[in-house]
């Protein structure tokens, strides 16, 4: 469902795992958008839209792969809640405070975490 100019979320069936909407035009994510009821899915791309706030991905906690690449996202602190999370692309966003760096330290499964083209990696 990439490049379709998509501006808000369907409902989609409960069983899905994998979800690529990169490229589209989606600014929010909310409860309407129903996406934190896809309990079994392990890779979402929502990279190339316009999302600031992140916060109901938290909720998605099979999730392995997440790529946010090129969107507008300040914070990422709900998103340490991802326990199974491998890889977190969040290239070329708006995150500035060091401490949405520091978390990933400790976090136990992520193998790659790309935060290049944020102001925080200036800063080292």
């Amino acid at each position: 469902m990439s490049y379709n100019q998509i501006s808000e979320f369907w409902i989609f069936p409960e069983s899905l795992e994998t979800l690529l909407l990169n490229s589209n035009l989606i600014s929010s994510l909310n409860n309407s958008t129903n996406i934190n009821h896809l309990k079994n899915l392990t890779t979402l791309d929502l990279s190339y839209n316009m999302l600031c706030d992140i916060s109901l991905l938290s909720e998605l906690v099979s999730l392995k792969y997440l790529f946010l690449k090129n969107n507008h996202i300040i914070k990422t602190t709900t998103l340490v809640k991802l326990t199974n999370l491998c890889e977190l692309d969040l290239e070329s966003n708006e995150i500035s405070e060091i401490s949405d760096l520091k978390k990933w330290e400790n976090h136990e499964n992520i193998a790659v975490l790309n935060m290049k083209g944020n102001q925080v990696v200036r800063l080292f």
